[in-house]
């Protein structure tokens, strides 16, 4: 049997990947035919439609994938228990809770399926069908998460723990699930009229919600902080909110459907798969090569080159612990040989760069953050019925400066910090200087004077200033090496000016983005053997459904929340509490800065940015300083200690202590800080090009 069951499971995934893969592959090719077709005056018929769909579909099958491979984003502070019993205990509960709300939205899923329109989305199927798919989407992960927690109740009976209640516990959740979501079931099978007692039962389940619906959004929240993946949390808080209001139990899920069918969302799997493309290939070592020549011989060059190239690769993956798992190695490498110039930078330093310098490229195209930044606020401003007047491009052009202040102001602290200054040790002596005693200095300057101006020029002429080791320039060496990088370095100026001169959409420009990628690292660098594509690919997949699954029940959580009127409430108790505007933006320096810390950038955006925007309405703050402030924010909260993520990664990565790259990141948290306050208080810094270019 249990063979039987083994074969079952393997065979279910290898055809959930197949059609995962086929669906990310059709998002890439469709775009780029249809932008090559364009100057022809040549269409697709149903183009956008079937894209749009295919979304749906890669996205969901890769929130299958991502809970079968047991890798959903989530925050949890279970690691740093020790208690073994306690972790053991709160790891169940997170399961139950995954367990019990995927089985909800499985049965309000299929509500909205039995009561869509009759509409045809692709040619001959009908979008109910895509509608199923959500819902047997979340059937299967509600069943995967109540084996998987079955499994560890195993591994804790092995380990001599008393399991056997356990085990029932994670099954437990599919009936409690069910029980919950009897406004659902009885839709489906009875209509708006159930009988009794299941229409008092109803009644009965509404109006708990009603009354208990705080303390339970409470209890959520610190199942997040539990372990429980962050987007079943998101989409528990948003089916409590909806129900305490009376609405349909499908409500939330048309939101979510919404989410996964929108057209401008496409962007983010597909500059994911660029990224780690890139980051599977050889093209990390090429530009480090290419760099390294060009800046090698000035004064501080690897650092330059060490700061751009962490830049360029986190604006495509959108994940700066990503940059540090992939280039961390080589470039520590070279920091640390001084470029082939003899002794290097320290240790301290060095780690302490490479920890930090992966976060400036969020604040260039194509990041991912700045995108669901604009789709966030664009979303919550239309939900409150506000004029949405800025697009994707304008929060692209927000970002460019205050990304070009942070990225010098880690290059200039870099340099100055290895630049060594040895002072004189000898006491000064003024009876030994008389080049300036023995002169008419002498007979009018005042002995005072005279000794003070004479221990200045003994200072000056004894310091000692050893700037950083460069290499010498080697011409040919500099054009081998660009001419091995150049179509790396080609893709940006590709991307941006196709993107930013309107030729091609945001879509196109990333799909465009992952063939040109393909083509580069499989068939003309031949770093990635066409075989090995679906590992670059398999690795991708568990971020495009962490991030695509979140994004879904963030954008019923944004309904709900609008829907409660509870952001507009606090709003206005915010502004009778807190007057000044200043004040307000150093309150939410610090809470961004905290909720950096231990959150991930797209889960603290889709959860947290729908409640901040009603705020900064009311302190008339623009939506794009707003966006920029946000994402400059939590991207410092990742070089926070104790639990800021990147630190954790470099300690990963680099095999030191955690504590040691807390003390060596301080000094590049500082200089991020100024910056934050600059671009936080100063918001000409995020106006200027959209006001000239907008």
């Amino acid at each position: 049997m249990k063979k039987i069951l083994s074969g079952i499971s393997r065979i279910a995934g290898h055809t959930e990947r197949g059609i995962c893969y086929a669906a990310l592959l059709s998002m890439a090719v469709l775009p780029v035919v249809v932008a090559a077709l364009r100057p022809f005056n040549m269409a697709i018929p149903g183009a956008t439609s079937f894209l749009v769909h295919i979304f749906l579909v890669a996205g969901l099958f890769a929130a299958m994938l991502t809970t079968r491979a047991k890798e959903h984003i989530s925050i949890s502070i279970v690691q740093y228990f020790k208690d073994e019993k306690l972790k053991t205990v709160l790891s169940f509960a997170a399961g139950f809770l995954s367990v019990l709300v995927t089985t909800v939205l499985f049965w309000n899923s299929l509500t909205l399926f039995v009561y869509s329109p009759a509409t045809r989305a692709v040619g001959i199927i009908p979008q109910s069908f895509f509608k199923l798919i959500m819902a047997t989407a979340y059937g299967v992960m509600a069943l995967r998460f109540a084996i998987y927690s079955a499994r560890g109740a195993n591994a804790a009976g092995e380990a001599g723990q008393d399991s056997g209640w356990l085990k029932a516990i994670p099954f437990s959740g599919l009936l409690l699930g069910s029980v919950l979501a009897l406004p659902a079931i009885a839709k489906i099978i009875w209509g708006f009229e159930p009988p009794q007692p299941f229409y008092s039962w109803v009644n009965f389940l509404y109006d708990a919600a009603l009354y208990i619906g705080t303390p339970l959004i409470l209890l959520l929240i610190l199942a997040a902080l539990a372990g429980a993946p962050i987007f079943v949390v998101i989409g528990a808080i948003a089916l409590v909110m909806l129900q305490a209001g009376g609405r349909e139990p499908e409500t939330g899920l048309i939101h979510v459907f919404s989410a996964f069918t929108n057209g401008n969302l496409i962007a983010i799997p597909l500059f994911t798969l660029t990224g780690f493309l890139l980051s599977e290939s050889k093209a990390g070592q090429r530009l480090v090569a290419a760099f390294r020549n060009l800046f090698g011989w000035i004064p501080g060059g690897m650092i330059i080159a060490t700061v751009v190239i962490c830049a360029f690769f986190t604006s495509f993956t959108g994940a700066s612990g990503v940059t540090i798992l992939a280039l961390g190695g080589i470039l520590f490498i070279i920091l640390q040989k001084g470029g082939g110039a003899g002794a290097g930078h320290s240790e301290k330093f060095s780690l302490g760069l490479l920890t930090s310098a992966g976060g400036v490229g969020i604040l260039f195209p194509p990041s991912l953050p700045i995108i669901l930044v604009a789709s966030t606020i664009n979303s919550i401003l239309f939900f409150m019925g506000e004029t949405v007047t800025y697009t994707v491009i304008d929060f692209f052009l927000g970002a460019i400066i205050p990304g070009i202040i942070l990225m010098l102001a880690m290059i200039v602290y870099g340099v100055i910090a290895t630049v060594k200054v040895t002072m004189p040790t000898e006491p000064f002596k003024p009876k030994e200087n008389t080049a300036l005693r023995r002169s008419v200095f002498e007979i009018f300057v005042p002995k005072v004077i005279r000794n003070f101006v004479m221990m200045a020029y003994w200072v000056i002429a004894s310091v000692k200033v050893k700037i950083p080791p460069v290499e010498p320039f080697k011409p040919k060496e500099t054009v081998t090496a660009l001419k091995g990088s150049a179509f790396e370095i080609l893709l940006p100026v590709i991307l941006v000016g196709g993107f930013f001169s309107g030729i091609l959409t945001l879509v196109e420009v990333s799909a465009v983005s992952v063939v040109y990628v393909f083509i580069v690292q499989v068939f003309i660098h031949r770093d990635i053997a066409l075989k090995d594509v679906p590992r670059a690919l398999l690795k991708a997949v568990p971020i495009v459904g962490g991030i695509i699954s979140i994004l879904a029940m963030a954008q019923a959580l944004s309904y709900s929340v609008i829907y409660s009127q509870v952001p507009e409430n606090f709003a206005l108790w915010m502004r009778q509490t807190v007057e000044s505007r200043y004040l307000f933006l150093l309150l939410l320096n610090v809470a961004l800065l905290l909720l950096g810390s231990f959150m991930d950038i797209f889960s603290a955006i889709l959860v947290v940015l729908p409640l901040v925007v009603p705020l900064a309405l009311v302190y008339e703050i623009n939506p794009i300083h707003l966006g920029i402030i946000f994402i400059i924010n939590l991207e410092a909260g990742f070089l926070t200690p104790p639990v800021g993520m990147n630190l954790f990664m470099a300690s990963y990565r680099f095999k030191r202590p955690f504590m040691e790259i807390c003390r060596y990141v301080l000094p590049f948290l500082g200089v991020r800080m100024i910056v934050v306050l600059l671009v936080t208080y100063i918001p000409w810094f995020s106006s200027v090009l959209v006001g000239l270019f907008g």
